[in-house]
This record gives C-alpha cells, structure tokens and sequence, in this order.
C-alpha cells in the first residue's frame, strides 16, 4: 500500500469535509448580546423622579457599583446587589417628601443631597452620613428640604445580596407636615405615618410602632399626673 492509500485511509475524505462544514456553521452562528446595564445604573445619570408618579423598572441587568457607607466606611444597610440611582428635587420652602418603593427582591434605600455643601448637609452621591438617617434596609425614606434653596437628594435602590435583583416600582409623594405631626394618633392616618417614621429613623414599620406605642403610653401617665395635679 503506497504512502497516499495509507494517508487517505487514515484520513477519510469525508472527515475533512465534515470538519470543515462544522467549522463554517460555528462561524455563522450568531452572538447572543449581553443586555446593558440600566441608563441609571450609577451616579452619572440619575432617573429623575416626577412627584406623584410611578416609576417602573428593573435591576436585573443593573451593576453592583455602590454600597451605604459613610465618609468613614461604615456600612449601615444591607447594599450588595444591584443597585440604580433617582433624583428627586424639592423646590426652596417646598414640601418633605416620601420615597416608597416596592418590588419583587429584598432591597435598601439609601439617599444624599447632592447640590449643597457638607456644611449644610450635603454629601456625594451613594455616600451615607454618619447618623445613617437617610438609610433604611426597606422600602421607604423621608427626603426634606430647605427653606432658603431647591434640594437635590439622589436615592440609591439597591438589593441585599447579588441575588437580590428584578423589577421594581418606585413613587414619591407630598408629606403635609400637619399629617405627618398628627397622624400617628390618627387611625386612618396611623399606617403612612408609622413607614414615614420608619425610613426617617432607619427602623422598621413595626419597631416604630413599638416605640410609639409605649411613648403614647408614657405620655398619658404623665398627662394624667399633670391634670390630678391641676386640680
């Protein structure tokens, strides 16, 4: 058997065409293109948030680029999942605002005001103060304003874990300040007031209840003893 008969059958014609039609076919098979983070996915490009309008979205394509730390690197809320970044503006002596937002993943909120100095309060983006006052592991935070200049806040959403991620609704409303001061000892009124709380203080709805609950108690002992006293 000559050297071209041992080669041909080791290499059987067929193998090679085969080979090559496999190669072709891979070529041509088209990329599956990853989806892009989110247009507010960092501190660049916040999504401004309209009063009183939902908001749809989702951080299932968003990127991990932030954590709730303050300027010593405190971490104050579960932060390290996805995360996207609002705007929310008050006008000068406008009304306080709440941030609610509800979705399918456990998420924290954490927010900064970002168009005043630190001497007044302001901070960079996605940094949190020291008092972690305008964090909360949950789904609402208190944004105020300022009396004398518009206030920017940039709240960040952001899950727990990378696990945590998926689609979302946030929305903000006006808080009148006399049903925010009177609406914990008002029935109707008692639900909105305790959340408002809870983000304001960085607790949860129900230990800001707790706490209501036995201040009010505190509160009438002593009214009682004022008014015994008075007679």
């Amino acid at each position: 058997m000559t050297a071209v008969a041992r080669t041909a059958r080791r290499h059987p014609w067929w193998m090679a065409a085969f080979t090559g039609l496999l190669v072709a076919g891979l070529v041509g098979i088209p990329r599956i293109a990853q989806a892009a983070p989110p247009a507010n996915d960092t501190c660049a490009a916040p999504q401004a948030v309209p009063l009183a309008t939902p908001i749809e979205g989702t951080t299932a394509e968003a990127v991990n680029n932030y954590e709730a730390r303050d300027a010593a690197n405190v971490l104050h809320v579960p932060s390290a999942g996805p995360d996207v970044v609002f705007e929310v503006t008050i006008p000068e002596d406008g009304p306080s605002v709440f941030f609610q937002a509800t979705g399918t993943f456990r998420m924290s909120l954490y927010a900064s005001i970002v168009n005043l100095p630190e001497s007044s309060g302001g901070l960079p983006c996605a940094q949190v103060h020291p008092s972690g006052g305008a964090a909360n592991p949950s789904t609402s935070l208190f944004l105020s304003g300022s009396d004398d200049t518009p206030t920017i806040w940039n709240v960040v959403l952001d899950g727990w874990t990378a696990q945590d991620k998926g689609s979302f609704t946030v929305l903000t409303t006006i808080v009148d300040s006399y049903d925010f001061q009177t609406a914990p000892f008002a029935p109707d009124q008692g639900q909105a007031s305790t959340a408002m709380l809870a983000g304001l203080l960085g607790l949860q709805g129900d230990e800001v209840a707790a706490k209501l609950k036995k201040l009010n108690k505190k509160l009438n002992k002593k009214f009682k003893k004022v008014l015994k006293a008075l007679k």
